[in-house]
């Protein structure tokens, strides 16, 4: 296209990722706009990608968190940016009281619940969100700091399943200055949070450390390579703990457990991922969403194995999971 930068994201590339990233459904997707310069550029190419490639129909959603008084505003001229590309927009809030502490992680949470309630409503069997790789890797710098295994040091998915839905994030691999360059070439306007100067925030003094560590070559693109090889070996991990469990299987009357003594023998990472994965089975039978703390899971992995040859029972509940000496069920 004539006139763009060669920075700029072109719709031959937008219909390329949106196609490679979308769920093989007919239904309408959510594309979660906040009204900042990526998540406009993700509006904008949606639809421009939708002139060369079969792409479901779209709803925009905005959620006003109501953590700042102008968000409102922001809001209405997201939708107003919608409906000028032929979108409908739908509003969402986050009503009642707010935690005075760890508020962008109970944001995030309220944030993709209402969501979630949207595409229920809606129809929707994906949602998209603009997430860069710059976000990636910033996602993976916090989770490092706070001491994440394999599983978060994995970072984001570019395509993961959530209760109801698919979410979606085709630019994961894309700069965040290749959608600012986009906007500009296009003459798209969009919205400054000034939450993201915030330095009460994890999140934001990482991001402005970011060129220091990229002086010394640990750029975003070095840290989302990193990423993908700890997806994989977690991956290794899962599949090693599956087969394992596989194995331990065993029968007593009308129900089934596993071997504990059995499971003992495996090494200590495949313990826990075979607790992670007993957790999981749990809390997705019981809706829970909430993230598994890998400290807790070490734990009750230790416990079990510890355990693991006496004859007395051992019952202790992390989420939703049971394990009881000689057998986890």
């Amino acid at each position: 296209m004539r006139g763009l930068s060669a920075d700029a994201l072109t719709d031959a590339e937008a219909a390329a990722l949106f196609g490679a990233h979308l769920p093989e459904v007919p239904a309408p997707v959510l594309l979660a706009v906040s009204g900042g310069p990526d998540s406009t550029a993700l509006m904008g190419l949606y639809v421009a990608a939708r002139q060369r490639a079969p792409l479901p129909d779209a709803i925009v959603v905005t959620v006003d968190h109501g953590l700042r008084p102008e968000a409102r505003e922001e809001a209405a001229r997201v939708a107003a940016r919608a409906h000028q590309l032929g979108l409908k927009h739908r509003l969402l809030t986050w009503a009642g009281d707010k935690p005075a502490t760890g508020i962008q992680d109970a944001a995030r949470q309220a944030r993709y619940g209402l969501i979630g309630a949207c595409a229920a409503a809606t129809g929707a069997r994906a949602v998209m969100t603009a997430h860069t790789l710059d976000d990636q890797a910033e996602t993976v710098l916090m989770r490092l700091t706070r001491g994440s295994g394999l599983h978060g040091l994995g970072g984001m998915e570019p395509l993961s399943q959530r209760p109801g839905y698919w979410l979606v994030r085709p630019l994961l691999t894309i700069a965040k200055t290749r959608l600012l360059a986009t906007c500009a070439a296009r003459g798209w306007e969009y919205e400054l949070d000034p939450s993201n100067l915030n330095r009460d925030f994890a999140r934001v003094r990482l991001r402005q450390l970011m060129p220091l560590l990229a002086a010394e070559g640990l750029d975003a693109a070095r840290i989302a390579v990193f990423a993908r090889r700890m997806r994989s070996a977690g991956a290794a991990l899962e599949m090693a703990a599956r087969k394992a469990l596989t194995e331990a299987v065993c029968v007593r009357g009308a129900r089934h457990g596993y071997d504990a003594a059995r499971l003992a023998g495996e090494p200590d990472e495949v313990v826990v991922g075979i607790v992670r994965l007993l957790i999981e089975a749990r809390r997705a039978e019981s809706g829970g969403l909430a993230p598994l703390k890998l400290n807790r899971i070490e734990a009750l992995a230790a416990r079990c194995l510890r355990h693991s040859g006496r004859a007395c029972r051992l019952r202790r509940r992390l989420g939703a999971c049971v394990s009881r000496s000689g057998k986890i069920c």
